[in-house]
């Protein structure tokens, strides 16, 4: 895994302090559905792999506390390093939960969206999902080859 350097200087959202990234930039909700899917808005969120930087930065920035800690004590029991493991924990946390709320919505959307298009039942559309390969671009073209 190819970890970006740590992001720094961008200013911090009051409502979601833990996101470092920019987010992704969706369609307007009346868009084709076909270029919904072509610009990424159904793809799997990247708030999971956000999560896995920020145990690699974690790692970065516990080696760079011990290096720095001056005290009597094992820098791995003091405040500081206790703090710093809490904070990127649960920013973690944060954006696992968020990448399972945004994968569950973009799920439910395209799901809904195909079964508006083409006029299929969304539990047809589940199974057919389940069972399918390929991308999502392909799986639409494989939904509209089918049923229409």
């Amino acid at each position: 895994m190819r970890v970006p350097k740590k992001p720094s200087g961008r200013k911090a959202l009051p409502f979601y302090w833990w996101r470092r990234f920019k987010t992704h930039k969706s369609l307007r909700p009346t868009a084709p559905l076909l270029q919904k899917i072509q610009n990424g808005d159904f793809d799997y969120p990247q708030f999971f792999k956000e999560a896995e930087y920020e145990m690699h930065w974690l790692k970065q920035d516990q080696e760079e506390y011990k290096k720095n800690y001056i005290g009597f004590e094992d820098p791995e029991t003091s405040s500081g390093y206790i703090e710093l493991t809490k904070m990127a924990y649960k920013r973690r946390n944060l954006l696992i939960e968020d990448g399972d709320k945004a994968d569950r919505e973009r799920l439910d959307q395209l799901v809904n969206r195909l079964s508006k298009q083409f006029k299929v039942p969304k539990d047809k559309i589940w199974v057919e999902m389940e069972e399918f390969g390929g991308t999502i671009e392909k799986f639409y073209y494989y939904i509209k080859n089918k049923y229409l």
